[in-house]
């Protein structure tokens, strides 16, 4: 079935119509296999081996060009280098001293609220 495939699709096409190509040479192989299998079972009246069947239907074109894809081996996947090296980030000391002074607070009202037993 590939080299159908292939002998169709090695002119000067575009991928949308050796895509077409590929999903016609399909559909014409699922049909003569259903058929095939169709006679078969009105012969024998037994069901035929749809193994072919079911690897048509399973065909996906392209699907194992991943395998051709070489990835070369880097020596340097980045390089350092630094940045925001003039920027400086003075922390805002007066707001966390008065949002932990309001936590302390807050948490010393909650202690005077609970009951003496």
């Amino acid at each position: 079935m590939q080299g159908d495939i292939d002998t169709a699709v090695s002119g000067v096409m575009t991928a949308s119509e050796a895509d077409q190509v590929a999903e016609q040479i399909v559909a014409q192989n699922i049909e003569a296999q259903q058929e095939q299998a169709e006679e078969e079972l009105q012969e024998t009246g037994e069901y035929a081996d749809q193994s072919t069947l079911v690897a048509y239907l399973g065909y996906v074109p392209g699907f194992n060009t991943y395998r051709d894809v070489q990835l070369q081996d880097q020596t340097v996947w980045y390089e350092p280098r630094d940045i925001y090296t003039d920027v400086t980030m003075n922390d805002n000391t007066q707001a966390f001293y008065q949002l932990a002074g309001t936590s302390l607070n807050t948490l010393g009202e909650m202690i005077n609220l609970q009951p003496n037993l």
